[in-house]
């Protein structure tokens, strides 16, 4: 087993700031369209998001399994764009799954397990369709 590194463990957390924010914005932009309920769903999975980001600064301190390399080598890809990937979605029900998908994806990293990252990874990616 290996450690993942501060630099890592930072580097996820600050996408899962950045995924919080296109999701604040994207919740900013669209507010006068938005149900209250798709307001509040957007807002816990914003909050969930930064919460995340925290726990995964924990990261640094918790070994594990080597086989998470490839998938952070993909989480750095595919975070490259994803914040203009959710301000150009149209549809709300959209964002939010995304959303529900990024909180799926920070549960399986603040708890490492390998498997659960890989597949929260590929149902991501599925969003955008890559």
């Amino acid at each position: 087993m290996t450690k993942i590194t501060s630099q890592q463990a930072r580097a996820i957390a600050g996408s899962f700031i950045a995924f919080a924010q296109a999701i604040g914005d994207y919740r900013i932009a669209t507010w006068g369209e938005l149900s209250r309920a798709q307001v509040q769903r957007l807002s816990d999975a914003q909050w969930t998001l930064l919460n995340y980001s925290d726990d995964l600064l924990l990261l640094s301190n918790q070994t594990i399994a080597a086989e998470i390399e490839e998938p952070l080598s993909r989480l750095r890809t595919l975070s490259e764009d994803i914040g203009k990937r959710i301000k150009n979605l149209k549809d709300v029900q959209r964002v939010i799954d995304v959303a529900g998908r990024l909180i799926d994806l920070g549960a399986a990293l603040a708890y490492p397990d390998p498997v659960r990252i890989i597949k929260a990874l590929d149902a991501l990616a599925g969003s955008f369709g890559k």
